[in-house]
């Protein structure tokens, strides 16, 4: 039998530096992130509305909460909306420079050099496209999430 690999053990100081670079470190921030803010809204809400009714909360108090959610979410749903559309136009880039590749190789007899040019150019348009994707994504993220605060404490800042 073979021997297996024992993977290489690091030091604990190490870990925080490990973990930001590990994608599935971040989605499972972002998943229990999300987790946790829907927990709030499905049972902050219904205990506002209950607050309100009780009068352990003025009316007054309740909607203007329960706005600032409201246009929370609404930013949080425009965001998925925008990000989807990079996501769409950075695909649409990428199998355009596809295709751009596919036609010029079937178009003309090229060489061994014109092809590795060929490749060299659509790795390269590619490459722009998914930069360009993530710098918007970046942004819109930040945006979003500066967005969404704002208009969750809009009502109570300007009442």
């Amino acid at each position: 039998m073979s021997e297996m690999s024992r993977p290489e053990l690091s030091h604990a100081v190490y870990w925080p530096a490990e973990w930001a670079v590990e994608r599935t470190f971040w989605r499972e921030v972002a998943a229990r992130t999300l987790a946790g803010v829907f927990t709030l809204v499905i049972i902050g809400v219904p205990a506002l509305i209950y607050a309100g009714i009780t009068g352990v909360l003025q009316p007054a108090q309740v909607w203007t909460i329960i706005i600032g959610i409201a246009l929370a979410g609404v930013v949080i749903v425009g965001y998925i909306f925008v990000i989807r559309a990079f996501r769409r136009r950075e695909r649409q880039k990428i199998q355009r420079a596809m295709a751009d590749a596919d036609v010029r190789r079937l178009v003309a007899m090229v060489s061994e050099e014109d092809l590795e040019k060929i490749f060299k150019e659509t790795t390269q348009k590619v490459g722009t496209a998914q930069r360009w994707f993530s710098i918007q994504a970046s942004v819109s993220t930040l945006l979003a999430v500066a967005t969404a605060a704002a208009a969750a404490l809009a009502p109570t800042l300007f009442r």
